[in-house]
């Protein structure tokens, strides 16, 4: 996957995961927490950024050293996820359990973008 693709597919992305953040607004029960949807957009346009550029520079003519880049992004993105969401949690005290929502939609949409692009980088 070269660097242009790469930058096309998270800007689509991204607008599909903006325009799903926007419309959440307007749905009474997470519209407190569309601030938080936008907190993880940034965090995962930054983190497949991150990804794509440390891997793409890597050499993968060994296997291992493709599989094990993506591991240790794998587990990295769980524990920023799950520091984001305690950080946040602790800063907001929110109301309710619901703001978890906005999180999980961008976490499942990025998720999708990455293993994409992934699978690409994986087969040169």
């Amino acid at each position: 996957m070269e660097v242009q693709q790469f930058f096309k597919g998270l800007f689509w992305t991204t607008v599909f995961a903006t325009v799903l953040i926007f419309v959440s607004g307007y749905w009474p029960l997470i519209a407190g927490y569309r601030d938080f949807g936008w907190v993880c957009i940034a965090f995962f346009v930054l983190w497949s950024a991150v990804m794509f550029f440390s891997i793409h520079k890597k050499d993968n003519s060994k296997p291992y050293t493709f599989i094990n880049a993506v591991m240790v992004f794998t587990m990295g993105k769980l524990i920023l996820s799950a520091v984001l969401i305690v950080v946040y949690f602790k800063v907001t005290e929110p109301a309710s359990k619901i703001f978890i929502l906005p999180f999980f939609a961008t976490y499942i949409i990025y998720t999708i973008f990455e293993t994409r692009f992934m699978m690409k980088l994986g087969r040169r």
